[in-house]
């Protein structure tokens, strides 16, 4: 108290020196608000000169790299010396996520601690003035506030007058504390406030450098004592008898008794262990003297490893494997299937020359294209795996997929009527799979390009009620960045379908959106789709 009554003759003596700021009503507590910018402050000096601190957390989420990095010592400082304080977390937050997210950067932090005022919101900054309607800010407010509430804390906001008016004029703000910030003779705010800070420029010693000064217009505030207990055993416990432990405080001398449990039996166990065709036990002793014998356990049958292959089968051949029991050594001999030749020549794509063989990355999906109609060969002995693949091409295999259904109306000057593609393009244009390239026109020949191919499948999907979850961005590839603005959904969600896995290029996996795909890449990824949908049917 006598500490209290100094400060507050001391702050109204200074008032003209520091600018003859005079507050409206009568402060009852004279305090500072401190942060990483203070650095180390010798608190057994600033204690003589002040009633209160508010101390801040940190700003914005909850992660310990925005944590004020002097918040821990300034907190320990006003708790051993019984300065009673509240704290503060500058703002950043434009949604009610980032909003939640701030209170449990607070409530984090002050765990273990006792508050004698309240939790501060400050809002001041400007993105979020920039980008927050006022009925925004105050949901932000809202959700911030009531989860520390429901912590069992005592709220407020801070913030300037021109804020106060301009954004935080709603008078469901009424039912939280309010910290008004003027640096003037007066704050000029004419509704209810606790606190007020009155200047940036203020002087104390301990403190290197100005700090915020502040009056407070409420009940004075109490410091509570965070009890630091030591304690004895006076009685230790067995494992049937209870024990008595003592508590005292080595900052008041609050003391309490506690019963200490009986500890219960404490077993070891010592194991008889299973063995492959016999069965064991376990016996549990207690230091005390107590024992019983556990649950019998089966024999655990062998043990087989993971086997070793004395002979590759081969086509037409079968070959062997020994398999040893890892716990009796004992061995068995078993026989793998001989194998059966690949393809074998029956392949969908064994007439043409130009295909790879069997194993290679597109040999599968040339495979399935070919097999479903879904694609036809250049002439009847190649198909031109390399080849770029067309807009038409891939317009016309989509259609196909989808049963050759008619319909649409043809609204492109260069797609001419009774071409292979025509009705293809017409249809796609309707179930706007396809939007043409501006200025009335399609262009079927042009090469399309990986981008394109993953944006048209993304809204073929689409059209079809098929699930196209939004994807995270796949970052890691070096050329992400290249992706055009229309196509970076599209080709997240191929990415993160497996539909597309990128180009090797010197150990680094590029997408290379604007290339080209050629008819093996159309028809691999092709594949992949329609077989990861008939897998997630069949689930």
């Amino acid at each position: 108290m006598k500490r209290r009554i100094l400060s507050l003759l001391l702050a109204l003596l200074l008032l003209p020196v520091i600018g003859g700021r005079a507050a409206e009503r009568t402060p009852t507590a004279h305090g500072i608000d401190v942060s990483h910018h203070q650095g180390a402050i010798d608190w057994d000096l600033v204690a003589t000169q002040i009633d209160f601190a508010i101390v801040r957390i940190g700003y914005g989420a909850n992660l310990t790299t925005q944590d004020d990095r002097y918040w821990k010592a300034n907190a320990d400082a006003c708790t051993r010396l019984k300065i009673p304080f509240g704290v503060y977390i500058y703002s950043h937050a434009t949604n009610e996520e980032q909003a939640l997210d701030e209170a449990r950067h607070v409530l984090r932090q002050i765990k273990g601690y006792k508050l004698s005022m309240p939790v501060y919101l400050d809002l001041e900054d400007e993105d979020i003035s920039n980008n927050c309607s006022p009925e925004q800010i105050l949901r932000n407010a809202t959700v911030f506030c009531n989860a520390i509430e429901a912590a069992g804390y005592e709220v407020g906001i801070y913030a300037n007058t021109h804020w106060w008016e301009k954004y935080l004029s709603s008078p469901q703000y009424d039912k939280w504390d309010r910290w008004v910030a003027r640096y003037a003779s007066q704050t000029g705010y004419h509704k209810t406030y606790s606190m007020w800070q009155y200047t940036s420029k203020g002087s104390v010693k301990g403190i290197t450098g100005d700090v915020d000064m502040n009056y407070w217009y409420a009940e004075p505030p109490k410091a509570e004592c965070s009890h630091q207990y030591t304690f004895h055993v006076s009685k230790e416990p067995t494992c049937t008898e209870k024990g008595e432990r003592s508590y005292v405080c080595s900052l008041c001398g609050n003391s309490y008794q506690e019963v200490i449990k009986a500890t219960g039996h404490s077993y070891k166990a010592q194991t008889i262990a299973p063995t492959c065709t016999e069965g064991g036990y376990t016996q549990y002793s207690c230091h005390c003297g107590d024992s019983y014998v556990g649950e019998e356990k089966a024999p655990t049958g062998h043990l087989w490893d993971e086997g070793t292959v004395l002979t590759e089968p081969t086509v037409g051949v079968a070959g062997q494997m020994r398999y040893i029991c890892t716990a009796c050594q004992l061995t068995m001999t078993v026989t793998i299937p001989a194998t059966e030749p690949p393809c074998a020549g029956n392949c969908p794509s064994a007439r043409f020359e130009d295909l790879p063989s069997y194993g290679h990355w597109a040999h599968e999906g040339i495979d399935f294209a070919l097999e479903h109609k879904l694609f036809q060969g250049m002439s009847d002995t190649h198909f031109a795996p390399n080849s770029p693949m067309t807009r038409a091409m891939l317009v016309t295999v989509l259609w196909r997929y989808a049963g050759s259904p008619e319909g649409g109306e043809n609204s492109f000057s260069d797609v001419p009527d009774g071409q292979w593609y025509t009705q293809a393009v017409t249809w796609a244009n309707g179930e706007e799979i396809v939007a043409g390239v501006g200025h009335g026109r399609f262009e079927p020949m042009a090469n399309i390009t990986r981008e394109q191919f993953a944006a048209v499948l993304y809204r073929f999907c689409k059209s079809r009620g098929m699930e196209t979850e939004t994807a995270p961005e796949p970052v890691s590839f070096p050329d992400w960045e290249q992706v055009r603005a229309y196509a970076r959904e599209p080709l997240a969600w191929a990415v993160n379908t497996g539909l597309i896995s990128g180009v090797q290029s010197q150990g680094l996996s590029y997408l290379r959106p604007q290339e080209s795909a050629t008819r093996a890449q159309t028809a691999t990824i092709l594949y992949r789709w329609i077989e990861g949908m008939t897998n997630t049917e069949e689930k």
